[in-house]
């Protein structure tokens, strides 16, 4: 029944807020674990699919009376779960970003250093240059 699922689907939602805010820690104090957005999304899946469920079977259970009463109730669940999507995917971006700026950096160093190590000494401050023109760039 919704009476039953519905508390499922509180928890759900819980659970959702809780494995963001523990990506956002994650990102924050550590800025290069990777946070497990997997499970995120896994959550917000399933709790879909039981809002889907609520929503096209069994509210039209319900009396009348309750109807609209579930339909809200569901409906603020589901806002909820789309945001908790948009913060999550916007937590990965930003780590994904963040990734791609190291590996960037470390590439651009490593090249740096191999130039160093080839060139006699004059020629790597043309290099050195070079190189901190394309980082302002």
């Amino acid at each position: 029944t919704i009476q039953e699922l519905f508390p499922k689907c509180n928890k759900l939602a819980y659970d959702a807020r809780q494995q963001l805010l523990q990506m956002q820690q994650q990102q924050q104090s550590i800025g290069t674990a990777s946070p497990s957005s997997a499970d995120l999304f896994v959550v917000l899946d399933d709790l879909d699919r039981q809002l889907n469920i609520m929503e096209e079977d069994m509210v039209l259970r319900e009396a009348p009376a309750q109807r609209e009463k579930w339909k809200r109730k569901i409906r603020d669940l589901r806002v909820e779960a789309q945001k908790l999507r948009q913060q999550g995917q916007a937590v990965d971006y930003q780590y994904r970003q963040r990734q791609q700026q190291q590996q960037t950096y470390h590439s651009n160093r490593d090249e740096l250093l191999l130039r160093r190590r080839r060139k006699p000494s004059q020629s790597n401050e043309n290099d050195l240059d070079q190189l901190a023109a394309e980082g302002e760039s």
